[in-house]
């Protein structure tokens, strides 16, 4: 069932300095950077970023871009960056007037711990394609789409961000796949932040993690005429 789900913009495209960074040891964990620490390699679901963190006007940014690792563990040049990141800025966000939101059906997305295109449910995969295909039928230039990705509190506060993340950028992947243009789409984590639905219970039951379900999930915002 389609809902209006919540995006945003971003505006964190600063790649100078990442072809410098491929000669250079790097740190590769799956703990999310520090705010003015240097970068570093997240290992996420989905595979390897390149990430750095940082405060923009009180509010707290992390950027990242998927990178490949060689035997040294030394990140391998490429020629373009896809850099991404979890907060727009703050002057873009003034800037903005969403027309409509929606939500998907969070039943349909993702299960416990997952992220990638594939772990998409079938049910999941279809409304964002059809999403695709309307907002392309009813829009005489393409709207520009914030998608926000969730996830619920079990686990991490640092791992829950990189998942919520991840989460965006594989809807985001299948909108680009149904027509969508990639640079209009922004892509945000808030990890376990506005939780639609509150569980007792602490250890990752199956029927905690049942229970918090509706919290996994994207929403995405479209904003345009």
């Amino acid at each position: 069932m389609l809902t209006l789900l919540v995006l945003a913009l971003v505006a964190c495209s600063n790649t100078e300095g990442l072809s410098g960074a491929t000669k250079q040891p790097v740190v590769v964990d799956e703990k999310a950077p520090v705010a003015g620490e240097p970068a570093k390699v997240v290992t996420i679901p989905k595979g390897n970023v390149y990430a750095f963190s940082f405060d923009e006007n009180g509010q707290h940014v992390t950027c990242q871009a998927p990178v490949t690792l060689d035997a040294n563990q030394k990140i391998v040049q490429q020629k373009k960056w896809d850099m991404n990141c979890t907060q727009p800025s703050l002057q873009q966000i003034k800037q903005l007037t969403p027309a409509r939101e929606l939500n998907l059906s969070s039943d349909a997305l993702f299960d416990f711990d997952k992220s990638g295109v594939q772990d998409i449910k079938a049910l999941g995969r279809k409304s964002v394609e059809q999403l695709g295909k309307l907002l392309r039928n009813e829009y005489s230039q393409q709207p520009h789409l914030v998608l926000t990705g969730y996830t619920d509190r079990i686990g991490a506060p640092e791992a829950n961000q990189v998942l919520a993340l991840a989460r965006a950028q594989s809807v985001a992947e299948i909108l680009q796949r149904s027509g969508i243009a990639r640079d209009h789409i922004t892509v945000l984590g808030k990890g376990s932040a506005n939780p639609r639905v509150d569980c007792p219970g602490v250890n990752a039951t199956p029927e905690l993690i049942r229970c918090l379900q509706p919290n996994r999930r994207v929403s995405i915002q479209v904003i345009g005429n």
